[in-house]
């Protein structure tokens, strides 16, 4: 598991080649060299001038690890909106890491038989895009207005509400993995930014409340009705947790950069 520290992980390129060549320090380090004057220039292009270039090899069959850390912060606010800045610094990443591995295969002129592992992962930025495009879809599931009305519903209410606790848990360990305060400030207010967007309570659920719906439910299935009043108070409850711990997070980190 990568250690997010002051400069994040914005992008890492492995590859695990089945040769024996480049066995040497002195081959290793001109394939370094090779490979940070394709990398760096173009990482610089893409995230600016202070981003870091880690490579390191592991004994054995060649293993390739390259590594792009930069202030996320600082990158993500240069964009007016989190989530566009999110998306377009991740695809960036993408493409990135993918350049990098196609370098060292290319460097090391190794024929596709022989590349055992080839990895591309976008580090900080790719996790927070895969929180927010949860989101998005937790929020329409929530959205939706027709009132459940048997099991195969009610299961998957159920569903998505598992689902938002465990988007919960993944946000509280991935910006505990941030060292950086900046980070943690930025990440923790862009996903409570993602969270406003959710209705406050499931929206089929005002329908329910209705004398005329509560009396025929409570007639011809009053297990079903006390379900959806379960569900519902359950949303309401997760949502109010999950924005609450993210705002203590912003707190936190505003208490500190103060």
């Amino acid at each position: 598991m990568a250690n997010y520290i002051d400069r994040e992980i914005l992008c890492e390129a492995y590859t695990h080649l089945d040769i024996e060549t480049f066995s040497t320090a002195e081959s290793r380090a001109q394939l370094e060299q090779q490979l940070r004057s394709f990398i760096q220039p173009r990482a610089q292009f893409i995230f600016g001038q202070s981003v870091d270039l880690e490579i390191s090899f592991e004994d054995g069959s060649l293993k390739t690890k390259i590594a792009i850390l930069g202030a996320v912060a600082t990158m993500i606010s240069a964009y007016p909106d989190f989530k566009e800045g999110v998306e377009n610094l991740t695809r960036d990443a993408t493409i990135l890491a993918q350049a990098a591995n196609l370098e060292v295969v290319f460097n090391t002129q190794t024929n596709h038989c022989d590349r055992i592992r080839i990895e591309k992962r976008t580090g900080v930025l790719g996790r927070v895009n895969h929180l927010l495009n949860s989101a998005e879809r937790i929020r329409d599931e929530a959205g939706h207005e027709r009132v459940p009305t048997n099991e195969l519903d009610l299961r998957r209410i159920t569903e998505n509400l598992d689902d938002l606790q465990h988007w919960h848990h993944e946000a509280d360990k991935l910006i505990a993995k941030l060292d950086g305060a900046e980070a943690k400030a930025c990440v923790a207010a862009g996903l409570l930014e993602e969270l406003e967007r959710f209705p406050e309570s499931l929206a089929w659920h005002a329908a329910t409340r209705q004398d005329n719906f509560r009396a025929r439910m409570l007639i011809e299935d009053i297990e079903l009705a006390s379900a959806l009043d379960a569900v519902a108070a359950r949303y309401a409850r997760l949502l109010a947790v999950t924005k609450y711990h993210l705002l203590r997070h912003v707190n936190a980190v505003a208490t500190r950069l103060s």
